[in-house]
């Protein structure tokens, strides 16, 4: 283990340029994607406005900082993109595997993940850490006293800020950090020990067997070469973008206060008000006996003739000069005329403001902001939608993946010792990446548009996968049904025409439009569908179901007699 000496030349000898740096790069995230400031993002805000100042004159800088409000307006943009790059979270195919040596050891880690919802935190203050601290380390630590006879780890986020010095080897992993916890003590670790110092004094040092340091960067992609400290983002390259979007944004609110109000224009006239005492200097009164302005509580007197011509509506007036000589009579025009802000004009500006929002959210997240529009005609496109989704999903799920990974190798190690033998940390190959509204779109244009029964089917599967993913009983459910029906796409419409086209038997016909009836009398009397013929094979099972439910429909095709005496003993049963 390093002493106080070794620690303090480790921690002199290593720059602080990159921790700098990094601390900008995400304050100018969290101003686009948070509502709260914290340190970083204060200095964000300071360069930005410098930027607008650098573009607008000064008069106009001042209108501008008073529009400029918290949270800023791009936050709600950045929250829809966030919702997308959160489905990561949200995998169909997530394979979670934990190996040791001991039983009894694995099966109390998995009763720690199940009970400490390991996962759901994850999504929660990982996709939080996203937002503001993605340039943040992941600390691992042991209790002070520890209950029962295993430590129970813990970590949290230190956020770049309160990192004093960072040692990180050419693969990204941290060899050592140092930072402040406070009451002006520091804690220095590395790969043999966590340390506790009182300035350059060591007050504790306690071995841990890891192997390395208990601490990993929250986000691994580097976002270049020059540097292992300062991470991507995926919000990294499209930084200019937002500031100029939000730039856009108040400048359009700014349009709005006096677009929407008529510039009124008349001829200047020369107040003659006098009054002996006083007299009326360009809408103003000054003093006759000295010309001195007259004052009163609210300023500089106006001039009780000229206040009357003011506007008896929101807008602006301004005064021309009127026709002379002087001006050689050229400005002719009427003598009260009204300029409204061309129409043109106004579309231009929200038209570039909702395009440039949409061309950030789709080279984020991979999809327009409208899901479902007009674009999507055919089988390809659809199925782009689903991959172009999941392609940007995949630098996010990455980084959640090698942390994740971290996290639990660690929590192992430090709890566990020796029985932890390794673990698998995937978030996937596909996940629900469209709510089930946005699929059941994605179905009736693919179905209107007479799409390929296969991609109906993809469809289909996917709405129910995506519906009742929380209800695995109700999921298997649906898909039953959807087996036992030879027409899962035909409407009762559809049905009419093929049957009186001759292309269904009347059988098929009534098995279709009245099979919800069918299927609830199959269960009154063989119990759920679920349950029934647990024993078969499944194919076995859908062939003995549909046997049954045909059945019913042979009944209904008895002899007037025969189905009139079976009603009458139904009713003398009741």
């Amino acid at each position: 283990m390093l002493n106080s000496q070794e620690i303090a030349e480790k921690v002199r000898g290593q720059g602080k340029s990159d921790l700098i740096l990094a601390g900008s790069h995400e304050g100018r995230i969290s101003l686009h994607s948070k509502p709260t400031l914290n340190t970083y993002t204060t200095r964000a805000v300071n360069d930005f406005l410098s930027f607008a100042a650098s573009l607008l004159p000064p008069a106009k800088y001042h209108t501008f900082l008073q529009l400029f409000r918290f949270p800023v307006p791009t936050v709600s943009l950045s929250s829809r993109i966030y919702d997308s790059v959160s489905k990561v979270f949200e995998p169909i195919d997530p394979v979670f595997d934990y190996e040791f040596s001991s039983d009894s050891d694995k099966e109390d880690y998995l009763r720690i993940r199940d009970e400490e919802m390991i996962f759901d935190k994850w999504k929660k203050n990982g996709m939080e850490a996203l937002k503001s601290n993605h340039n943040s380390i992941l600390i691992y630590e042991l209790p002070e006293v520890q209950e029962g006879d295993k430590p129970m780890p813990y970590h949290y986020f230190l956020s770049i800020e309160g990192v004093k010095g960072l040692g990180v080897d050419d693969d990204g992993n941290i060899e050592w950090v140092y930072f402040s916890v406070g009451d002006g003590k520091f804690a220095f670790y590395d790969d043999m020990s966590y340390t506790l110092l009182d300035s350059e004094l060591v007050i504790s040092q306690i071995p841990h067997d890891l192997g390395y340091c208990p601490a990993a960067f929250f986000w691994s992609e580097n976002l270049s070469s020059d540097s292992n400290v300062i991470k991507k983002h995926p919000f990294s390259e499209h930084l200019f973008n937002f500031d100029m979007l939000l730039k856009y944004v108040i400048e359009n609110e700014w349009l709005n206060l006096y677009a929407r109000y008529p510039i009124v224009s008349v001829f200047a006239a020369d107040c003659s008000f006098e009054d002996g005492d006083h007299y009326c200097d360009r809408g103003h009164l000054k003093s006759s006996r000295d010309d001195s302005f007259i004052f009163n509580d609210a300023g500089i007197q106006e001039c009780p003739a000229c206040s009357k011509h003011t506007l008896t509506a929101p807008g602006t007036v301004i005064e021309v000069d009127t026709p002379s000589p002087q001006n050689e009579y050229t400005d002719l025009r009427n003598p009260v005329s009204i300029t409204s802000m061309p129409v043109d004009l106004l579309k231009y500006n929200n038209t570039d403001i909702r395009e440039r929002a949409d061309y950030l959210f789709t080279s984020i997240t991979g999809i327009g902001s409208e899901i479902i529009n007009e674009q999507a005609v055919n089988e390809y496109q659809i199925i782009g939608i689903f991959e172009s989704m999941e392609r940007n999903l995949i630098m996010p799920q990455r980084n959640f993946e090698r942390i994740m990974s971290w996290a639990d190798k660690t929590f192992c190690k430090l709890r566990y010792g020796s029985t932890f033998v390794d673990c698998t940390v995937s978030l996937g190959t596909k996940h629900y990446v469209l709510s089930s509204a946005d699929i059941m779109s994605l179905y009736t244009l693919a179905k209107s548009t007479s799409m390929s029964d296969s991609v109906l089917d993809n469809l289909q599967d996917l709405y129910i996968k995506t519906e009742f993913r929380q209800n695995e009983k109700q999921q298997r459910r649906e898909l039953i049904l959807i087996d036992l029906d030879d027409f899962r796409h035909s409407s009762r419409k559809e049905m009419d025409y093929m049957l009186e086209a001759g292309v269904v038997t009347p059988k098929e016909y009534l098995l279709k439009i009245t099979s919800s009836s069918l299927i609830r009398r199959f269960e009154r009397e063989n119990g759920s569908i679920l349950l029934f013929g647990s024993k078969l094979e499944y194919n076995a099972k859908i062939n003995r179901m549909r046997e049954i439910i045909s059945r019913y429909i042979e009944e209904k095709e008895l002899k007037p007699e025969e189905e009139e005496t079976e009603t009458d003993l139904s009713n003398n049963n009741l």
